[in-house]
């Protein structure tokens, strides 16, 4: 990716990924409305910062697993890392992780990621457990609001029958 490159090329290298990530959409299937509502609640400056990072660690991981044949590598976690963390200029541990676990939990390839990265102050098992469960929880709440909607629907649907 980026090693044995001088500075000079891997900034530039660094630049035409971040346009390429503009363009990428960062795939939440079966997760839109959860990712959408974290970034509708996170206004201020830090809790953008969380999902902008998230975001953009994504998108490049997505477009170099493009290149991997849908292979999700540590290499390519750590680049993926290391392009976001360029823009955002650092982040805290406790940023990182957030991500992480937004990540984990909202983008399509979440478990892979997970399997592919530690959390600290927790095992591997339960780690993964943490994932599998937030991440039923949401197709959950996803299959609750569809079958509510589907309720609604069907009760104005009869009262117009009614007219």
């Amino acid at each position: 990716m980026t090693e044995n490159l001088d500075d000079k090329t891997k900034e530039a290298q660094v630049r035409v990924i971040e346009k390429m990530a503009q363009k990428e959409e960062l795939d939440t299937t079966g997760h839109n409305l959860y990712f959408k509502d974290l970034k509708k609640n996170n206004t201020d400056a830090y809790g953008k910062a969380i999902v902008g990072y998230a975001e953009l660690w994504g998108k490049v991981m997505q477009i170099e697993m493009k290149k991997n044949k849908g292979r999700l590598t540590k290499n390519i976690v750590e680049y993926a890392d290391g392009i976001a963390n360029k823009k955002y200029g650092g982040i805290s541990g406790y940023m990182y992780y957030s991500a992480q676990k937004i990540l984990a939990t909202c983008w399509k390839y979440g478990f892979k990621l997970a399997i592919k990265t530690e959390f600290p102050g927790t095992s591997k098992i339960k780690w993964l457990k943490y994932v599998i469960s937030e991440r039923r929880k949401q197709t959950d709440s996803k299959l609750k609001k569809a079958q509510q909607k589907t309720i609604t629907t069907s009760k104005k649907l009869e009262k117009d029958k009614e007219k």
